[in-house]
């Protein structure tokens, strides 16, 4: 699946597999009544709604999967997943797989989430009815310290800081659109070479846009998100 975009189909298939051995008259089928997940303030869709709620989803992965940074894009997939809701039972463990299939397909490390962290994973998941960034930052550290332990079955050293700085880039650049080098160097409290490396980085992936010309300063943006002038 690495090389094609990720269908509904698969989705259903992903749900199959796994429980078609312990409830084989739901495996890989949409629901079709309503359900409740309790101590949940928000309502979940209405059936008659799931059909257009996956073709947005599906058609929202196929066409962010290479705008958004990695990390980024895999904490969306499963947070938007899970609120769908599609499924009786297995909506967490399908939005995990497909969170961890998006990671791989950019060359990253699984986000692994132990029972230890539940509570804090269903915390950070709760509060992205408000606001996204609290769970992306969660996906951000467990995949990190998956990368942490899988350097270090080869002693290797860990570069962890690189998925933070470019997410905090990201978010910082999407917040305040317009912001230049020094503003963002400050703010963020970066070194100027790692702020220049990671821009340069972000830029080539097209992730970011350099607007003006370096003599005068110039800008960044985030993609499809223009403004009118430099902070």
């Amino acid at each position: 699946m690495k090389h094609r975009n990720v269908t509904l189909d698969d989705v259903l298939k992903i749900h199959n597999l796994f429980y078609r051995r312990t409830n084989f008259e739901q495996a890989g089928k949409i629901r079709t009544g309503q359900v409740f997940i309790s101590g949940n303030r928000y309502k979940l869709p209405k059936p008659a709604d799931l059909p257009k709620q996956l073709t947005n989803f599906i058609d929202w992965f196929q066409r962010s999967e290479r705008l958004l940074h990695p990390v980024e894009f895999a904490a969306l997939v499963h947070q938007k997943f899970v609120f769908i809701h599609p499924f009786v039972d297995g909506n967490g463990r399908v939005a995990r797989l497909l969170m961890n299939l998006a990671l791989l397909r950019a060359g990253y490390p699984i986000a692994i989430i132990p029972p230890v962290l539940r509570r804090e994973y269903i915390a950070a998941l709760e509060t992205a009815h408000r606001s996204t960034k609290d769970f992306c930052t969660f996906i951000a550290q467990r995949v990190i310290e998956t990368e942490k332990d899988l350097l270090r079955l080869f002693d290797v050293k860990p570069d962890i800081g690189g998925v933070n700085t470019e997410i905090r880039l990201l978010d910082y650049i999407r917040a305040n659109p317009g912001c230049n080098t020094p503003k963002i160097i400050s703010d963020l409290n970066l070194a100027t070479r790692t702020a220049q490396r990671y821009l340069k980085k972000l830029t080539d992936e097209k992730k970011i846009e350099f607007r003006g010309a370096p003599k005068n300063g110039g800008f960044y943006e985030r993609r499809n998100n223009p403004v009118s002038r430099p902070v």
